[in-house]
Parts: structure tokens; C-alpha cells; sequence
């Protein structure tokens, strides 16, 4: 049977074969896979950040219902425009006919190419 020094002895032993073990075989593998994963985090951040970038692209692009308002918005002022250059027009077509400048037929033929019929 074994005596106290003895399983002392053992326990040493055992202690400085599985230090040495895990020292020489295990230790190693942890470090590089711990490098490889510094490696990985890293990649991951600038994904990260990239993806963020394009959240941000994403949230500020107009959408559908934006568009429409700037276009309806754009459409309104052309319109408005347009009206007010065809009253400027149909004023001077006016004058130019009080001025016995233009005859009827001629005025009549001008006020076709209204864009904005009149009920006249």
C-alpha cells in the first residue's frame, strides 16, 4: 500500500506532467485561436460600421411618398408659371387687338395654342 509520501510524490508528478502538457500543447492552440479571433473581431467591426454607413444612406433616401410631394410641389409651380405666362400673353394679344394691330381671325388662331383653355 501506498504511504502519504508517496501519494504526494504521485500527485507531484501528475501535477508537473498534465502543467507541462497543458503548458506545451494546449497553451499554444488557445493563443493562435485566440489571434485568429482578434482577426475575425476586427473584420467584424469594419462590417459592422459599414453596415452602419448604409443604414444611415437607407433612413435618408427619399421614399415614395417624398417623391411624389416634390413632384406634385414641381408640378405646381410649372403650372403656375405657365398660367401666369398665358395671361401675360393673352394680355398683349389683347392690346395688340385694341391696337388694330392683329386681326380676329388672327387673334382667334393665336388663343388655340392656349395651354390653359379659357371659357371665353
Amino acid at each position: 500500500m501506498l504511504d502519504q509520501n508517496d501519494k504526494t510524490e504521485i500527485r507531484t508528478i501528475v501535477t508537473e506532467v498534465i502543467d507541462g502538457v497543458v503548458r506545451e500543447a494546449i497553451l499554444p492552440g488557445f493563443a493562435s485561436v485566440e489571434s485568429r479571433l482578434d482577426g475575425v473581431e476586427s473584420r467584424l467591426d469594419g462590417v459592422e460600421s459599414r453596415l452602419d454607413r448604409v443604414e444611415r444612406k437607407i433612413t435618408t433616401m427619399p421614399d415614395r411618398d417624398d417623391l411624389d410631394r416634390a413632384t406634385a410641389d414641381i408640378k405646381g409651380s410649372l403650372n403656375e408659371k405657365l398660367r401666369k405666362q398665358q395671361n401675360q400673353i393673352g394680355l398683349l394679344l389683347d392690346y395688340l387687338k385694341d391696337a388694330n394691330v392683329l386681326k380676329d381671325s388672327q387673334i382667334i388662331e393665336l388663343r388655340k395654342f392656349d395651354l390653359f383653355p379659357s371659357m371665353q
